[in-house]
């Protein structure tokens, strides 16, 4: 797929018209003309500042006039890519993401059949790839850092939470030269890279990572990792840890 100079003008010229919101639309191919044209979508997303969702009739009635190629997006907070939720939903749907950033004037195109997420493709495997590796992992690949964790933790299965009540506690300690506890009130208050520790139905149970615009990262059991919106778990979030590279 080209994105030649009039597409990109009319994407520009919609994030421009709908800043601070984000912008969304289509790029189709015309059945008449087998030219690839653009078509604006309406962003029904909840907090359309931060984040984007493209109305399924907007899609339908595009549809109808041709091949859609790609979708677009606009970014109003300075970020000039794309974010690990933007990436996740491409390859979920199977469809190329073009972005706009306002900020650096500059475009980016996610290709979805030649692109692969490593950490969102592990299947659920206690000790080996749960909520507490992808954490791992994530810190590994992001800064370069290898969280230490407790014995306890590291032969785990699904009993682990009975095994040691203070694991949480045991595994910031080792790790306390590279990580501080950070105090919170509202998800404004998290950044990426935040260690979110959760009690789902215990004391801290679960873990993940905030990535970006109200969305974090972690790994179910029996599911792939995968992004979500951390509002409905916010009430259950009781501590959260930052990598401060050792200063």
């Amino acid at each position: 797929m080209i994105l030649d100079k009039e597409n990109r003008e009319f994407i520009k010229n919609h994030a421009l018209e709908d800043t601070p919101k984000e912008c969304c639309g289509f790029l189709y191919s015309d059945e008449d003309t087998g030219l690839v044209k653009t078509k604006k979508a309406r962003n029904i997303a909840k907090e359309k500042n931060i984040s984007f969702s493209v109305d399924t009739l907007d899609y339908f009635k595009t549809s109808n006039l041709g091949q859609i190629k790609a979708i677009y997006h606009s970014h109003t907070n300075g970020n000039p890519d794309f974010s690990l939720k933007d990436k996740e939903d491409s390859l979920k749907h199977k469809i190329d993401f073009v972005l706009y950033d306002l900020t650096s004037d500059t475009f980016k195109v996610f290709r979805h059949e030649h692109e692969k997420i490593e950490i969102l493709e592990k299947k659920f495997k206690w000790g080996e790839s749960d909520c507490i590796s992808l954490v791992q992992d994530y810190l590994n690949k992001s800064v370069g850092y290898n969280l230490l964790l407790p014995k306890s933790l590291n032969d785990r299965d699904s009993k682990w939470r009975a095994k040691s009540k203070s694991f949480v506690e045991e595994t910031f300690e080792l790790n306390k030269k590279n990580l501080i506890k950070v105090s919170f009130n509202t998800i404004e208050d998290l950044k990426q890279g935040d260690i979110l520790c959760f009690s789902i139905k215990d004391n801290v149970d679960h873990f993940g990572v905030y990535i970006s615009n109200n969305n974090f990262l972690h790994h179910k059991i029996g599911r792939r990792p995968n992004c979500e919106k951390i509002d409905k778990y916010f009430k259950n979030l009781t501590q959260v840890y930052r990598y401060n590279n050792g200063r």
